[in-house]
């Protein structure tokens, strides 16, 4: 866990660089999802699917944004919506601090 809070945010002190792993997270499933987009799930007429959306409310972890419970990923997909949630709950996790860090 060290190694990946020191390449993100640098234990804090570097935390523009988890901006641009959100950044790069989101471009990344903002193009899988166009291009493999998931199906509608549940009954009654889901919101229309914006796959950039998407992405955000599965990196996101306490933001509900509406899409993922409106859509289900399938096959091969189901494995890159599982590690976009993960990557946003350990984002999420190694944002910036007050703790310090002992050399």
């Amino acid at each position: 866990m060290e190694l990946l809070q020191d390449a993100t945010v640098g234990y804090g002190y570097r935390p523009l660089r988890a901006a641009w792993l959100l950044l790069c997270l989101l471009a990344t499933g903002t193009a899988l999802f166009t291009a493999l987009p998931p199906t509608a799930v549940g009954d009654g007429k889901p919101p229309p699917f914006q796959p950039a959306i998407y992405t955000l409310d599965l990196l996101l972890p306490l933001v509900d944004l509406g899409q993922e419970r409106s859509y289900g990923p399938t096959g091969i997909m189901q494995w890159s919506t599982v590690a976009l949630i993960g990557m946003g709950w350990d984002g999420h996790k190694a944002a910036p601090s007050t703790r310090r860090r002992h050399r």
